[in-house]
């Protein structure tokens, strides 16, 4: 195999690699895009198609999706299709832009919890997206970039399991063993996208069995995994057999000999850090954590709130060192004065709230000013209450996932 390079390999990971806080950041993470990023931040389209030809196939799709993500790239990408309207790259990358703008939009939650005008100018831009996909695909069939977005506005555009499923062909047939490929084409066969778990695992089991050992496609289980830890919010359901099955797909592609590293790889090392800290296997988890390094990528981790801080203190329960508090849980000195605070506020409470059912008392009895004391306790009490609730919730808050 050749190496597509840019990714870190487990075994070359220093202390320093190690080290230091952690950085989502995918640009810094391969230095074989830094050119894409610098042309884009002048918006030179011409530097960025330039520095675009020279990515392997993991690179360029990575980097397609990154540009993407830019804020205010349309405007240079609209442009470029002015220009030269039959290029299939900046129709492309054009495309996926409008995709972008049009899930940030709708947002990652269920449809059932989006609004009718969000939905609405969701499909407005993934429509006209698939515009520009219809016409590439038709004077390109062999441009595999388009047809790999056409997954995500079938998925948005709900045009069903079959027609996406045919798309989803079209690409394998051009491009092999297309991880990111695989993992988008698996959200549409899950149950939150109208799919089942059944359906996943085939998909699952098809790709792995279809793919040389050492590729990431051996181990399309993982996303699959971290999507069910997603619906059932919880890891019971990695058993000793489950968690056995991800150790094994592990061995087969990212842990294999024949392993060459890339963002694909990097992927499966974020999802099985993930699933294995989850399911406090910390040993298993630590190669993963060793290539991932400073410089982790998102893949599962998007999933929490957090997600550096948790990031930092899963990699240090699996490779030693002091393992920070949870997210959201106070520190050592925090706590203290948050308990002393609690006595302070429960003492309030107890006294304003005695006040308060004497003062009542009082006022039954027809005592003079005794109801308007009665009041005051009585809204102190509910105040201090109130406070005092706030103050137990980050004691008591647990891992949101």
């Amino acid at each position: 195999m050749n190496s597509s390079g840019g990714a870190v390999d487990a075994s070359a990971c220093s202390n320093h690699d190690l080290g230091g806080p952690p950085s989502f950041d995918a640009w810094s993470r391969y230095q074989e895009l830094t050119p894409v990023r610098s042309a884009m931040r002048s918006r030179d389209w011409d530097a960025v198609a330039a520095a675009l030809s020279t990515l392997g196939p993991q690179e360029l799709s990575l980097a397609h999706e990154l540009v993407a993500d830019k804020t205010g790239v349309e405007q240079m990408l609209e442009r470029a299709v002015s220009a030269a309207p039959g290029d299939p790259l900046a129709r492309t990358l054009l495309a996926r832009r409008y995709v972008s703008i049009g899930w940030r939009i709708r947002t990652g939650a269920r449809a059932e919890h989006v609004a009718a005008e969000r939905f609405e100018q969701f499909r407005e831009w993934l429509v006209r997206a698939e515009q520009l996909l219809v016409d590439v695909c038709a004077d390109h069939p062999d441009y595999a970039p388009a047809w790999e977005v056409r997954l995500l506005t079938a998925r948005g555009l709900e045009l069903g399991q079959s027609e996406a499923r045919r798309r989803y062909d079209k690409l394998a047939a051009l491009a092999p063993h297309h991880h990111r490929a695989q993992r988008t084409y698996l959200q549409q066969v899950v149950p939150k996208w109208g799919g089942s778990w059944e359906a996943a695992e085939a998909f699952v089991a098809e790709c792995a069995s279809g793919a040389p050992e050492g590729l990431p496609s051996r181990a399309l289980l993982a996303s699959l995994q971290v999507e069910r830890w997603l619906e059932l919010g919880q890891t019971t359901f990695l058993d000793q057999a489950a968690l056995e099955r991800l150790r094994e797909v592990a061995g087969a592609s990212v842990l294999h000999p024949d392993h060459v590293p890339g963002p694909d790889a990097d992927s499966v090392h974020a999802e099985l850090a993930l699933l294995f800290t989850f399911a406090e296997r910390h040993a298993d988890a630590a190669p993963h954590f060793r290539a991932l390094g400073d410089n982790p990528v998102s893949p599962g981790w998007d999933y929490l709130d957090n997600k550096t801080e948790w990031y930092a203190r899963s990699r240090a329960q699996a490779l030693g060192g002091p393992v920070p508090p949870p997210p959201g849980a106070p520190s050592r000195g925090r706590r203290a004065t948050a308990i002393a605070s609690l006595v302070v506020l429960a003492v309030m409470f107890l006294g304003a709230g005695t006040a308060a059912i004497a003062s009542t008392v009082a006022a039954v009895g027809g005592e003079p000013g005794s109801v308007t004391a009665a009041v005051v306790f009585g809204a102190a009490s509910g105040l201090a209450a109130f406070y005092l609730v706030r103050a137990l919730r980050p004691l008591t808050r647990r891992r949101n996932a």
